[in-house]
């Protein structure tokens, strides 16, 4: 069944009038005009149809948002799980890797709270991170590593953490983090 001209219909009256003209464009060339009944029939069996098709387009899209979901979610993302479990790590091992990922060790100069995270671009990373807070932030050092060396370095202060990824790890974070890494990699 063709769209009508403009596809949102600006109100009931268009709409009526495209179904009329959509059934008058149906009818057999030389055909009597209808009765009322057949032309409601007619109406009506239009209208169904149309219905039928938009179902039809909601549930495909529906179908396709939930399969999109699938694809791009991390498997534990749908369920709690603790940060150092087996289908996150799996998970993070999976994600891409670059020879200029980091771990880097971000300081807010008022709290003294430390933010441990990872970043391909530490400089437009920092940057907005720094436009985001309302306090000066410090960047106090970076370490070769990815996901996986953050995710270390988050349950191993997971008893300092404060909000999300930001740890209360005293006035020396800096040799706090670079133990962990020395140990993790000796």
């Amino acid at each position: 069944m063709p769209r009508p001209p403009e596809w949102k219909v600006r109100n009931a009256r268009e709409a009526w009038d495209w179904l009329v003209q959509e059934a008058e464009r149906r009818k057999p060339p030389n055909a009597p005009p209808p009765t009322p009944v057949e032309r409601r029939a007619h109406l009506e069996a239009i209208i169904a149809e149309r219905k039928r098709t938009h179902n039809a387009r909601v549930e495909a899209g529906r179908r396709s948002a939930r399969e999109y979901r699938e694809r791009s979610d991390p498997p534990w993302f749908s369920r709690p799980s603790p940060p150092g479990s087996g289908a996150r790590r799996a998970w993070l091992a999976t994600k891409p890797e670059m020879d200029t990922q980091v771990v880097y060790v971000i300081r807010a100069a008022a709290t003294g709270l430390t933010k441990i995270g990872t970043s391909g671009k530490i400089r437009k990373r920092f940057a907005a991170l720094q436009a985001a807070s309302p306090d000066r932030l410090e960047l106090l050092a970076t370490f070769p590593g990815g996901y996986l060396l953050e995710d270390d370095l988050h349950e191993v202060f997971s008893d300092r953490r404060k909000h999300g990824e930001w740890f209360d790890l005293g006035d020396d974070p800096v040799d706090l983090v670079r133990r962990v890494v020395t140990q993790g990699s000796g």
